[in-house]
C-alpha cells in the first residue's frame, strides 16, 4: 500500500474517486478511482493508504532502460504525470479530471496470464516510477520480465484506508 495525503472524493463515471497527493517535499496530485469508497463515508483530510493498481493502455515495453533512452522517448524511464489531475493549459475548458496518469517505470517483477480472453490483460506488473509503486495490468505481445521498462497511459484504482 502506498501513503498519500486524502483531500477529497468526487464523482467519476465508475463511482467515486480520490483526490490525494503523493508525501515528500513536492506533493504531486493524482486522482485515483476508490472501490471501497462507499464504505469510507466522507472523510476529511489527512493522511490514507491506497493499494493502488492500474489499468494499462497504449502499452510499450522495453528489455532495459538502455533501450528505452535509445529510443529517443522525451520521458525520463521513471516518470509519473497526472494528466486526469491536472489540465494541460490552464485555459482548458473542455477539461475532465480522471484517473488517469501517463507513466515511464521499471518494473520489479512481472507475471503472465496466457489463458486470458483476446480483449482482457495478458501482463501483470510491480511498477516503480519515481513517485509511485503500483501493480499494473496490460495486454502486450511482448516478453516482460523484471528489469524491463514499460510506458504508456493508466487508470488508477484501488482500495483506500483512513489513517
Amino acid at each position: 500500500m502506498s501513503e498519500f495525503r486524502f483531500l477529497y472524493f468526487q464523482k467519476d463515471a465508475q463511482g467515486r474517486m480520490a483526490r490525494v497527493e503523493t508525501l515528500g517535499e513536492k506533493p504531486l496530485p493524482l486522482n485515483v478511482h476508490i472501490d471501497n469508497a462507499r464504505e469510507l463515508g466522507d472523510p476529511p483530510e489527512g493522511p490514507c493508504r491506497i493499494d493502488v493498481s492500474g489499468i494499462g493502455m497504449e502499452m510499450r515495453v522495453y528489455p532495459s532502460e538502455e533501450a528505452y533512452r535509445a529510443a529517443g522517448l522525451k520521458l525520463a524511464p521513471r516518470t509519473l504525470i497526472p494528466m486526469g489531475a491536472v489540465p494541460p493549459k490552464k485555459d482548458y475548458p473542455d477539461f475532465v479530471e480522471s484517473a488517469h496518469v501517463l507513466f515511464a517505470g521499471k518494473v520489479l517483477e512481472a507475471e503472465a496470464y496466457p489463458d486470458t480472453g483476446p480483449e482482457c490483460p495478458n501482463c501483470g506488473v510491480l511498477l516503480k516510477t519515481e513517485a509511485l509503486r503500483f501493480r499494473l495490468y496490460f495486454r502486450t505481445e511482448e516478453h516482460v520480465e523484471a528489469g524491463c521498462v514499460a510506458s504508456g497511459v493508466a487508470w488508477l484504482y484501488g482500495d483506500m484506508e483512513m489513517g
